[in-house]
C-alpha cells in the first residue's frame, strides 16, 4: 500500500499546495537587473502536467509457503489418526463378535443339554459367522445357512464328527483373528514433531503485487527565458525537487514535493543536486513555472519580499513622496562601491601619520576623507539594517569582490577612528 499512498500524496501536494491566494508579482525589467548581478543565473523551467501509466505494488498479506505445507502435513497426519482410530474400534467389535462365535461353540458342547436344547448356540454361532461373511459352517437348516443342509445333517448324525469339525473351526478361527493393535505413538510423536516445527514458522508474508494506475505528474519543460517572466503569480507552498532517473513509480524530470523524498526513499543520487524550487502558477495563462525558492523571494516585487521599500522613521533624511525611504540594492552596490576608493585615500594617510610626516594641509585632508567615510559607513549600515530584517540575501545577489571590499574599508576606517585627536 506505502506506493500508491505515494501516488496519491505527490497528487495531492500539488492540487492542495495553493491553498492561500497570496498574490505574487514579477516584474521582467527588475529581474534583469537583479541577473546582471550575479555570478551565475539560476534556471527557471515551465512545468508541464501529463496522464501517466505507472505500475505500483499493493503490499498484501499472504500465508507463508512453509507455513502452509505444514499446516497440510499437519492436518493429514491428524486425519489419518482419526482414520485409524475408527479403524481400530470398528476391528475391535468384530474381533469381540467373532470371539464370540468361540464362546458360543465351547458353550454347545460343553452342555448337558439335549441337541435339540443347545443347537440355539450353533445357531446364535452361524449367525454371526454369515454377518461377518467368514463361509464357515456351523450349523444348518431351511432357514439357516440351507445351502449347506445336507452337509450339517451328516455331521450331525454322527457327534464325534460334529464335534472334530466345531473344535477345527475354534482353532482356526484363533489363528485367523488376531486381536488389533493401535498404534498411536508413532502417529502422535509425528504430529507434535510438526508443530513445534510451524510454531517456529513465520505464517505470514507481505507480497507486492503490481497494479496498473494512472495519475497526474508533473514533469520539468524547457527553460524560460527570464526576460518573459512577468505578471502575478501564485506560489504553491511545498518545496520540490528534480528527478534525474526513474526510480520506483517516479520518473526522470518529474517533480517530487520534499516531504516526499523520505516518503518515497528516494536515494540522493536519484534527484538533481539543486536547492529548494518553488513552484509558481502564471494567473493570467496559468502557466506553471519551478523557480529556485531563494531567486524567487528576490525577483518577487509584491510587498511582503521587497526590502527597497520600507517605511522608516521621519528622523531619517532622504524621505520621499509617498513617505517611504527607498534602499534599492543598486544604491547599496554604488555606496560599497565607493568604499574601495575611500580605503586607499585612508590607507595612504595612514602611513603618512606612522612616519610623522603629515603637513598641516595632509591632516586636513585627512579629516575631510575620514568624515566622508564615517558618514558613508553610517548609511550603509543603515541599509544592512533593513536588508537583516527583511532577511534579504544580500550576499547571494551582491558581487562578492564588492562585499569584501567593504570588508576591507571597515577594518581601515575602524584602524584610522583609533588614532584621530579631532
Amino acid at each position: 500500500m506505502r506506493n500508491v499512498s505515494l501516488c496519491f500524496l505527490c497528487c495531492l501536494h500539488f492540487i492542495t499546495g495553493y491553498t492561500q491566494e497570496k498574490k505574487y508579482h514579477i516584474d521582467s525589467d527588475y529581474t534583469i537587473e537583479i541577473i546582471e548581478k550575479l555570478e551565475e543565473v539560476p534556471i527557471v523551467y515551465e512545468v508541464i502536467q501529463k496522464k501517466i501509466t505507472t505500475t505500483v505494488y499493493e503490499e498484501l498479506k499472504k500465508k507463508t509457503t512453509a507455513y502452509t505445507e505444514l499446516e497440510k502435513a499437519i492436518k493429514k497426519l491428524e486425519n489419518d489418526s482419526i482414520r485409524n482410530t475408527n479403524l481400530y474400534h470398528k476391528q475391535e467389535k468384530k474381533y469381540q463378535q467373532i470371539l464370540k462365535i468361540s464362546t458360543h461353540i465351547n458353550n454347545f458342547l460343553s452342555s448337558k443339554e439335549s441337541h435339540q436344547m443347545k443347537k440355539k448356540h450353533l445357531i446364535k454361532a452361524q449367525k454371526i459367522a454369515d454377518k461377518y461373511h467368514l463361509n464357515t459352517l456351523i450349523y444348518a437348516d431351511d432357514a439357516i445357512n440351507p445351502t449347506k443342509k445336507s452337509q450339517f445333517f451328516i455331521l450331525e448324525k454322527k457327534s464325534l464328527d460334529l464335534k472334530i469339525h466345531l473344535k477345527k473351526i475354534i482353532w482356526s478361527l484363533e489363528k485367523k483373528n488376531p486381536k488389533p493393535v493401535l498404534d498411536f505413538v508413532k502417529l502422535d510423536n509425528k504430529i507434535k514433531n510438526l508443530r513445534k516445527q510451524i510454531s517456529l514458522t513465520a505464517p505470514f508474508e507481505i507480497v507486492a503485487t503490481p497494479k496498473k494506475i494512472k495519475k497526474s505528474a508533473l514533469f520539468i519543460g524547457i527553460p524560460t527565458d527570464l526576460s518573459n517572466l512577468s505578471g502575478n503569480f501564485k506560489k504553491n507552498s511545498n518545496l520540490y525537487y528534480i528527478m534525474s532517473q526513474n526510480s520506483g513509480t517516479l520518473l526522470n524530470n518529474q517533480l517530487v514535493a520534499k516531504d516526499n523524498i523520505i516518503k518515497a526513499k528516494i536515494f540522493k543520487n536519484h534527484i538533481l543536486a539543486s536547492k529548494h524550487n518553488t513552484l509558481i502558477n502564471n494567473i493570467e495563462n496559468d502557466k506553471l513555472y519551478l523557480i529556485e525558492a531563494d531567486f524567487f523571494n528576490i525577483i518577487n516585487r509584491s510587498k511582503e519580499y521587497l526590502p527597497s521599500q520600507n517605511k522608516v522613521s521621519s528622523k531619517v533624511s532622504k524621505i520621499d513622496n509617498n513617505g517611504e525611504i527607498t534602499y534599492p540594492i543598486k544604491k547599496y552596490e554604488s555606496m560599497i562601491m565607493k568604499c574601495k576608493e575611500l580605503t586607499a585615500k585612508l590607507k595612504k594617510h595612514n602611513k603618512i601619520r606612522k612616519n610623522s610626516t603629515m603637513t598641516l594641509a595632509q591632516r586636513t585632508a585627512w579629516k575631510k576623507d575620514l568624515s566622508e567615510a564615517t558618514s558613508l559607513h553610517k548609511e550603509i549600515e543603515k541599509f544592512s539594517s533593513i536588508y537583516q530584517k527583511e532577511k534579504y540575501p544580500v550576499q547571494k545577489y551582491t558581487n562578492r569582490k564588492i562585499l569584501n571590499d567593504y570588508k576591507s574599508f571597515n577594518e581601515t576606517l575602524s584602524n584610522s577612528i583609533k588614532y584621530t585627536s579631532f
